[in-house]
């Protein structure tokens, strides 16, 4: 009898639960289906005319809507919302042949993921759906070059100065370069020229710039894809070098008093290539001041070495002369003393320290030859040689050339003075000047030079 009543009981709860899904759908036809695709809702969604759920705060849009008939009447209803914002879809899934398949990007951040969800359905209620992911990248930024220096502030003459830059970019892990533009404003001309360009943030004045020269850099950013604005950094003029003297000698050694007249000889350089002037003082051995001279000490008129010939066309200016046999058919200028065995070759002169001319003291050592034409602003040692018609002034751009015959460095000629063993040369073909091994010892005729 229990069992009968259980059964009972059972078979009345099917037939309510029954009902209540009728009410439920037919109700629905009033409710839910209501809502059209696309339409936006906020607040309560209505399921029937009698129940509501409360929507989460926002916006939201009707993406997808269908029905079918299941039986006697009774129809059942499927609804798709999705979230909205700025008129589109950031939250939600659905099928909507007429939906906006487009996403605009507000503010994102460099590698957000961002997943699309397609979803398909036929008539019949079959479906399918496929995902795909895209990480976001910002639009680039160029990169800011926010400032660049020049050290040292005080440059001299080949120095080498240094570009300091300071950068910075808005996008993140970016890996920054920087090439530089360097440009020397040319004293005498006025002119900019590019003289270097690259990655290399030095600028080495030997070979670039000059006493007088204004130098500034420009400086660009590049963040791997785009370049910043070209920043010009402020001038440098490149200040006066004072002089050095490199070798100071008195001769003749063990003079004799009452014969022989002491002579000071002073070997200096100015890596400006500048006329220097010279000033002497005699001191005896209680420090008593003997003799004081100006720019042009007259410690000597003329001294010639034994064996030294002048020829007809040759001259020798006050201060200067020879020390032994030497061959003069040029001109030796105020100042300047050549060696042993030296030759000045017809036409050929040597820089004096008298006014308009260069005040640099030059000097030539033994079996040097000074070819016909050629003109020497630079003091030289022993057994060197300067081609006919070729002058050397201290600034003159020279090319040194190895024992292999390859240009090795460009030094200004001033760099080179004293040196021994020196054969300079014009490059027929390119009119540079260069600087060879001097392989030759030049040897004077010595019936022309018996003469006392």
């Amino acid at each position: 009898m229990i069992k009968k009543f259980y059964f009972l009981i059972l078979y009345l709860k099917k037939l309510l639960l029954f009902l209540f899904i009728y009410i439920f759908f037919v109700n629905s036809s009033n409710a839910a289906f209501k809502y059209k695709l696309n339409q936006k809702i906020s607040g309560d969604f209505n399921i029937t005319n009698r129940i509501s759920i409360p929507l989460p705060k926002g916006e939201w849009k009707v993406i997808y809507r269908s029905g079918e008939h299941i039986f006697r009447g009774i129809h059942s209803y499927q609804v798709s919302l999705a979230q909205v914002s700025n008129n589109n879809v950031i939250l939600g899934n659905g099928i909507d042949n007429e939906m906006d398949n487009s996403l605009v990007l507000g503010n994102v951040s460099d590698g957000d993921i961002f997943t699309c969800t397609a979803y398909v359905e036929d008539a019949n209620g079959a479906s399918d759906s496929i995902s795909d992911s895209i990480v976001i990248a910002n639009i680039n930024t160029p990169p800011i070059v926010d400032s660049v220096s020049l050290s040292p502030t005080v440059v001299y003459t080949n120095d080498t100065i240094t570009a300091t830059g300071s950068f910075s970019d808005v996008d993140v892990n970016q890996n920054l370069t920087a090439t530089y533009a360097w440009y020397v404003i040319d004293f005498d001309t006025g002119i900019s020229i590019l003289v270097q360009s690259g990655t290399n943030n030095t600028l080495d004045g030997v070979s670039y710039f000059d006493r007088d020269d204004e130098i500034y850099v420009v400086v660009t950013a590049n963040d791997g894809t785009v370049d910043s604005i070209p920043y010009t950094s402020s001038m440098l003029s490149v200040s006066n070098s004072a002089p050095v003297i490199d070798n100071l000698t008195i001769t003749p050694n063990g003079a004799t008093a009452g014969e022989d007249d002491l002579i000071c000889e002073v070997v200096a350089t100015d890596i400006d290539g500048e006329n220097v002037e010279y000033t002497y003082q005699w001191s005896d051995p209680d420090g008593v001041v003997q003799q004081s001279t100006g720019p042009t000490a007259e410690i000597f008129d003329v001294y010639l070495g034994s064996g030294t010939t002048i020829m007809h066309e040759g001259f020798v200016n006050f201060n200067a002369g020879s020390l032994g046999e030497a061959m003069i058919e040029g001109r030796i200028s105020q100042g300047v003393v050549i060696g042993d065995k030296t030759d000045i070759g017809g036409g050929a002169s040597t820089m004096g320290t008298l006014s308009g001319g260069n005040d640099v003291r030059i000097s030539l050592g033994k079996n040097c030859l000074l070819g016909a034409n050629s003109g020497l602003g630079i003091p030289l040692g022993d057994r060197c040689t300067v081609e006919a018609g070729l002058y050397l002034t201290a600034s003159s751009k020279v090319e040194v050339i190895n024992d292999k015959g390859e240009i090795s460095e460009t030094v200004k000629a001033s760099e080179l003075a004293s040196k021994s063993d020196l054969l300079f040369i014009r490059n027929s073909l390119t009119g540079s000047i260069q600087c060879r091994p001097n392989k030759k010892i030049i040897e004077l005729n010595e019936e022309l030079h018996s003469n006392d």
